[in-house]
């Protein structure tokens, strides 16, 4: 690791601050036998080995500490030792926390030890001014200051009334009560709390040690209880950000789940016009071809009504001079005085018929001539009659 704080490979360390450097020091001197501001790879093995709770705080699988799983361990080894040297400055050994800042939140302080003997010697005072100056004591004195805290978290009082005991007990190794504490925060989140209500209630609750305490009350006192109620919270914050996080999950989730049902039923859609269009297309080329079908079944039907009648024109034609022949033929044999004959019958019906017409005439004009007497003037050729008066 450079001096300048960032490794050979330009991976900038976390920026700590001096209480968690402090407790980083700490756990890195635990690992360096031999004082030489290093750890190399038999160091860190050997201090897992020495300390089973190391690996859990070093976020080391616990097998890889084993006798035979060196392979493993240097594998996690090599993963920090971002500048290849085989051995840990301070800086890469803080890289095992870089994602684990929750672990370093709850590690003991230098100081840590001085405030739980504050808070223990704390405590008794606390409890016995306490009932001297509310019946109910602390929880009294805790439930007068929430009164007005709005809004209110239903069971997040009782919660912290419970678990105070938990957290004053567990000072020292807070690590052990964080699952039981973050549950109770996931709760305490499912119904409304937020981290705003536990610096809220956090603050009530330190007040409360503060007038339970009395005179002598002193800035170490505020120090010490405030860290424990700080732990106790940021437990509980943890479980709130559990919760936020399920709910972003699922919100995410029911996106994910939303925006397939929509893809899906676009895909449906999209599935059912196709098909909807390919039947579509088949019904049009089926009624195409049937179409075609029926107009090739009615233009051979035409053309056989055309051929049908053709030949029936043809057929009377050939009839009609068949009967034609037949007529010329018969004339002909007709002999030549049947011919005179039909001659001279037809010149007798004329002659007949001349003479009814004269005869007719005649009887006409002397009509004529018994109704009113006519003179007759043959002028230029035509005949003029003239009434005689």
């Amino acid at each position: 690791m450079s001096r300048s704080g960032s490794t050979a490979l330009g991976v900038r360390p976390p920026e700590w601050n001096d209480t968690y450097k402090a407790k980083i020091k700490k756990i890195f001197d635990q690992c360096d036998d031999d004082k030489s501001g290093t750890v190399t790879l038999e160091e860190l093995g050997r201090a897992l080995t020495a300390d089973k709770d190391l690996c859990r705080i070093l976020g080391i699988e616990k097998d890889a500490a084993q006798p035979g799983n060196e392979d493993k361990l240097r594998e996690v080894f090599a993963a920090v030792d971002v500048d290849g040297s085989d051995e840990l400055d301070f800086d890469e050994f803080g890289l095992f926390f870089q994602s684990r800042v929750e672990i370093l939140r709850y590690l003991p302080g230098t100081d840590d030890e001085d405030k739980f003997c504050i808070i223990q010697e704390s405590i008794e005072q606390i409890r016995e001014h306490a009932n001297e100056i509310h019946p109910m004591a602390i929880p009294g004195l805790f439930n007068d200051r929430i009164e007005n805290i709005k809004p209110t978290v239903d069971g997040l009082a009782d919660a912290i009334l419970d678990d105070i005991g938990d957290a004053v007990d567990c000072f020292l190794e807070p690590n052990k009560i964080i699952k039981s504490k973050r549950e109770v925060g996931y709760v305490l989140a499912s119904r409304g709390a937020t981290k705003a209500n536990f610096d809220a209630y956090g603050d009530a609750m330190l007040s409360s040690f503060e007038t339970g305490y009395g005179e002598g009350w002193t800035a170490a006192h505020l120090e010490a209880w405030g860290k424990c109620l700080g732990n106790l919270m940021d437990m509980y914050r943890l479980g709130v950000e559990d919760f936020q996080k399920e709910e972003r999950d699922e919100k995410q989730a029911a996106i994910e789940a939303a925006k397939a049902a929509e893809a899906e039923a676009k895909a449906a859609a999209d599935k059912a016009a196709i098909k909807a269009a390919e039947d579509a297309k088949k019904a049009a080329e089926e009624a195409k071809k049937a179409a075609e079908k029926e107009a090739a079944e009615a233009q051979k039907a035409v053309e056989a009504a055309e051929k049908k009648r053709k030949e029936e024109d043809e057929k009377r034609a050939r009839e009609r001079e068949e009967k034609a022949r037949k007529l010329a033929a018969a004339e002909a044999k007709k002999n030549e005085e049947e011919l005179a004959e039909e001659r001279k019958l037809k010149e007798q019906r004329m002659a007949l018929v001349r003479a009814n017409q004269a005869a007719r005439m005649k009887r006409e004009a002397e009509a004529l001539k018994d109704q009113e007497p006519f003179c007759f003037c043959l002028t230029k050729g035509m005949v003029k009659g003239t009434p005689l008066y």
